[in-house]
């Protein structure tokens, strides 16, 4: 029997195998880096050309304005804030400005290097409350003219970290309408995405809902950047970027 000899290739005489392996390890973190902020560049596209696109209106039509709707959409006014995180139960209207917390509860936080930056300002909301199994949510009710449409923007996120799988399952509901959205990341930071959608109110208060019923123990669902405005004008065409 004959074996065939092994094929060598060869590699750089200047560079040693493990200076091959971290050339490697950094363009591959490089890459993720790269990919990351262009997800984040494409997100903030989308959200900029949705607002434009509802700015656009014949000269029949009053001004759009975009001007948000909710109170503290981003979670960054309180009386006190969070140095790093904080659980709060279900039932509060008041530790979060302009929010009442439902179920289980919430928890509020201020972005780390381990979480990661976060869309808009320091906090935002993970609706899995650590000290609840049972997942938790957060609501606002706003004044709205029925007949009228209005938009609906967030960003959501969860992350593969801290026992957790990297999946969760966030609901969205207003008036009549509910959504969900599947989250689903390998990322041990979390992952953001955008998000939105329109609804028709059928009342003069509104209330938009975010919940999770997910295992607070396998899953982070986290929200920021929340807002609400009126689309005025001619129907809206969305662009998904």
């Amino acid at each position: 029997m004959f074996s065939s000899p092994k094929t060598s290739f060869p590699q750089s005489p200047r560079l040693s195998k493990n200076e091959h392996r971290s050339i490697h390890r950094s363009e591959t973190a490089h890459n993720k880096i790269t990919k990351r902020r262009h997800r984040k560049k494409m997100n903030h596209l989308a959200k900029f050309a949705t607002c434009a696109l509802l700015a656009i209106a014949p000269l029949a039509h009053a001004k759009c304005d975009c001007n948000n709707l909710l109170i503290n959409g981003s979670f960054e006014e309180s009386l006190f804030l969070p140095s790093t995180w904080a659980t709060i139960p279900g039932n509060d209207n008041t530790s979060i400005v302009g929010w009442e917390t439902v179920g289980s509860g919430v928890e509020w936080y201020k972005d780390t290097d381990d979480t990661g930056k976060n869309p808009d300002g320091d906090y935002a909301i993970d609706l899995n409350n650590y000290r609840s199994e049972d997942g938790g949510g957060i609501q606002q009710s706003f004044a709205t003219s029925a007949g009228a449409r209005y938009l609906v923007q967030f960003y959501a996120s969860t992350q593969k970290s801290a026992g957790r799988l990297g999946t969760a399952k966030l609901s969205v509901s207003i008036g009549d309408e509910s959504y969900v959205f599947n989250l689903k990341t390998d990322e041990s930071k979390s992952d953001w995405t955008y998000f939105s959608f329109s609804f028709k109110a059928t009342d003069t208060l509104s209330t938009l809902k975010l919940t999770t019923n997910t295992d607070s123990l396998k899953s982070f669902t986290n929200i920021d950047n929340v807002s609400v405005t009126h689309i005025c004008g001619p129907k809206a065409v969305l662009i998904d970027l």
